[in-house]
């Protein structure tokens, strides 16, 4: 997604669509991911943790 709307922002505005049809996607994503139980049998749901995959 973030590439997509750089090449958009960047000369190839044609690209954008494309960028944005990504992000409601993630939306989607995102949601059905909140709606699943954590399995702690607490009523919790999963989330995403908001971490980077490697060290800053």
């Amino acid at each position: 997604m973030l590439n997509g709307l750089h090449i958009a922002f960047n000369g190839e505005p044609e690209k954008l669509g494309q960028a944005v049809g990504l992000m409601f996607s993630l939306q989607l994503a995102a949601q059905q991911l909140m709606e699943t139980p954590s399995g702690l049998n607490d009523g919790t749901t999963a989330g995403p943790s908001f971490q980077l995959p490697f060290p800053y």
